[in-house]
Parts: C-alpha cells; sequence; structure tokens
C-alpha cells in the first residue's frame, strides 16, 4: 500500500519510482491518494494544506513562515497534518500488507517512509518505522531529532527509470558538445513568483536571439498551473517570430519542429505523466532543487533560489559538491547558457559527469528489495 502526501510536485515522483521497481520484483501495488480518497471533510483539510503550501510554502516571507509554524509547530507536526492524517490512521493501521508513506505527512507509524530530500528536517519522522533517505546528510538529520539510527536505511536517491538510462545521459552530451540545447525550465508545486518572474522578465527576453537562431529550444513546464501557462504562451507568442512554432501540451518528445513547449498537467497525476515524458530529450534543466535533486546524475542542471529548509539543503549539498553552480538570479544565467553553447558545454558536461560517478541514483531499486524482504515475513513488526 502506497500513500501518497498530496502537498507539493514531488513526492509523487518517488512513489512512482518505488512502484516501478515493485513491480519489477512482481510485488502488487495499491496507491491511495488522500486528497481523492478520502472522506469529504479530510479531503477538505488535505485541500486547505495544499492551498497553504502553494500560499505560503515557497513564497518567501511571512506567508511562508506561516505554512512553516502550522507543519511544525509541535515534534509531531502541525494541528492540522495530524487531523488530516487521522483517518489514514484508523482506516490503515491494522491493513495487513505493507505500508509505505512517500512523505512525513501521511507516515501514520507503520512500516516505511521515503525521505527523498537531502534535508530531512522532520522531526515528526518518528511517525513510522523504517525511513528511507538518500545520503549521508539526511541520516544524520533523523539521527539528530532522535530517530533510531537502526531505523533509517540509506538507499540513494529515488530517481524514475525514465530519467536514470545512461544511454540518454550520452545522448544529452552529444547533443551540447554540437552546441545545440534542449533547455529545460521547471516549475514546482508551490510555484515561487520569484521564479516565474525570472523566467518572463529576464531569462524568455534574453534567450530570445538563441531561440530564433535555432541553437535553442526550450520547454517550460508549469506543473499543474493552467492559468500561468497560457500568461506566458501567450508572452512567448508575442515575443517571438511566426516562425517559431510555440505548442501547449503535446506528449510528442520526438517531434523537433516546435521552438518553445509549454506543459501544464490537470491534476498532480497528469502533471507528474507530462514531466516525465518532457524530460526525455531535455538537455539541461533550470528549476529548484527539490525532488529533482538527484537527476543531476543524468542531466545538467542550473538551480533557482530555494525557498524552503528542503530545497535549500538539497541545493547546499550540489553546490558544495560541484555538481551544480551556485545558484544564478540575474542575466548571468542567460551568459552561462549560451558560453556552454559556443564552448561545447564544457563546464556542464564536467558537473554532470561527476554527478553521475558520485551520486546513489538506485534509492527505488534497494527500497524495493528491502520491500520485499520484509513483506516475505508479514510485517516489518515480526523483525522488531
Amino acid at each position: 500500500l502506497q500513500i501518497n502526501g498530496p502537498v507539493g510536485g514531488g513526492h509523487l515522483i518517488f512513489t512512482n519510482a518505488l512502484e516501478q521497481e515493485l513491480h519489477a520484483l512482481s510485488m502488487e501495488t495499491k496507491l491511495i491518494d488522500p486528497l481523492e480518497q478520502g472522506t469529504l471533510p479530510t479531503s477538505m483539510l488535505w485541500r486547505t494544506l495544499r492551498k497553504m503550501y502553494e500560499v505560503g510554502g515557497g513564497q518567501g516571507g511571512i506567508l511562508q513562515r506561516i505554512y512553516e509554524v502550522t507543519r511544525n509547530n509541535s515534534d509531531k507536526g502541525g494541528f492540522l497534518i495530524n487531523l488530516a492524517r487521522l483517518e489514514l490512521s484508523l482506516k490503515y493501521q491494522d491493513y495487513p500488507g505493507t505500508i509505505v508513506s512517500d512523505h512525513a505527512y501521511t507516515a501514520i507509524g507503520r512500516d516505511f517512509l521515503i525521505q527523498g530530500d537531502v534535508g530531512a528536517e522532520k522531526p515528526y519522522a518518528d511517525k513510522t518505522s523504517i525511513v528511507f533517505v538518500p545520503v549521508d546528510e539526511a541520516r544524520e538529520q533523523l539521527v539528530k531529532f532522535g530517530h533510531p539510527e537502526h531505523r533509517i536505511a540509506q538507499v540513494g536517491f529515488f530517481v524514475p527509470q525514465e530519467v536514470r538510462d545512461p544511454m540518454v545521459r550520452e545522448f544529452r552530451k552529444d547533443h551540447l558538445r554540437a552546441g545545440r540545447m534542449h533547455l529545460g525550465f521547471f516549475g514546482t508545486g508551490a510555484s515561487p513568483k520569484a521564479h516565474f518572474d525570472l523566467l518572463q522578465k529576464t531569462l524568455l527576453p534574453q534567450l530570445k536571439s538563441l531561440i530564433e537562431d535555432q541553437r535553442l529550444k526550450f520547454t517550460i513546464y508549469t506543473w499543474t498551473n493552467k492559468r500561468k501557462a497560457h500568461e506566458i504562451e501567450r508572452q512567448v507568442r508575442a515575443l517571438l517570430p511566426s516562425y517559431i512554432p510555440v505548442i501547449m501540451n503535446s506528449d510528442d518528445t520526438a517531434d523537433g519542429s516546435w521552438g518553445v513547449r509549454i506543459i501544464y498537467g490537470n491534476d498532480r497525476h497528469d502533471a507528474t505523466r507530462r514531466m516525465l515524458l518532457a524530460v526525455a530529450d531535455i538537455d539541461c534543466l533550470i528549476t529548484m532543487l527539490g525532488e529533482r535533486t538527484a537527476w543531476a546524475a543524468f542531466m545538467p542542471e542550473i538551480p533557482l533560489p530555494a525557498v524552503n529548509f528542503n530545497c535549500r539543503a538539497n541545493t547546499s549539498m550540489s553546490v558544495d559538491r560541484g555538481y551544480v553552480r551556485p545558484v544564478i538570479v540575474t542575466s548571468e544565467s542567460v551568459e552561462y547558457i549560451a558560453e556552454q553553447l559556443k564552448t561545447g558545454a564544457i563546464d556542464m558536461i564536467a558537473r554532470l559527469d561527476k554527478a553521475a560517478e558520485e551520486l546513489p541514483v538506485e534509492g527505488a531499486v534497494e527500497a524495493a528489495k528491502i520491500i520485499q524482504a520484509y513483506s516475505a515475513c508479514g510485517t516489518i513488526y515480526d523483525h522488531e
């Protein structure tokens, strides 16, 4: 039983990656989305939490502070979170199979929790038995907050099969060396205004000539924000000459006739599906380093400013280890992209190779093996 945390945009990636590997081991899975499958009062609570995240979780300032107080106002999480989680606890506490939660919000004291980020500052993560973490930094954070070290499984990042294909990485490198680039700008579940301001006020106007020269293709992904997607579409069409095709929500990644592609999802599941389809032929990704931190092993990344703890921790690790350049918030990012096009992306490829060599990206594979072993014996409690 996989319980999805319906707040933010990345946790469904973890669940989908694990589901792929569980199915490869011939294990049956069932996805529970409390936003869609809970009772009306509980569903409304989850929608309230999600809206608080969208309005305050990634915007900085007082709105973000209100959200974080709601999330962490006690060692066990905020009041709204505990209330929303209550129905899950009552319904699934005695579930006869294995339970995996992809967010501490939905961990009910059973079995496994996926902590996919580097930053694991979740003092209420003891609402589960075994926590999967990607790297040392995450394990150390959980130990700091009192989670027993023997209940932490350091397995690596949960990277989907679509992303971690080494042949795709080599294709990207060949494309970059040839002086061409398919650039992606990926918004997150919080959709920080500062990120879209950078896109619309700096990146699009200053990348215009590269797009017109057809040296640069640009995919823009707005998560589930349909209004923002159409706003950007209008801007792009007004900005570029008519001979540069602009397409909206096309699943055809093989057709290279377009210059700018804009993507959004009708819901979280559709957004995740479209994102994984789109990412297959993107050469370099501009994004906040949330759930996509591990993608640095297979794709050059330009980090956007981090607006919450998890993303700050992800960004800090990636910059410190040399996988990405420091965060750029001005036209310097455009200068860097233009420079890489001229030089055959020497810097991008060097960082890509370093990340590919060092980052553990088999988290979903290793976690599936652990879950299979535990499930064969009934429940995790048989191993206490």
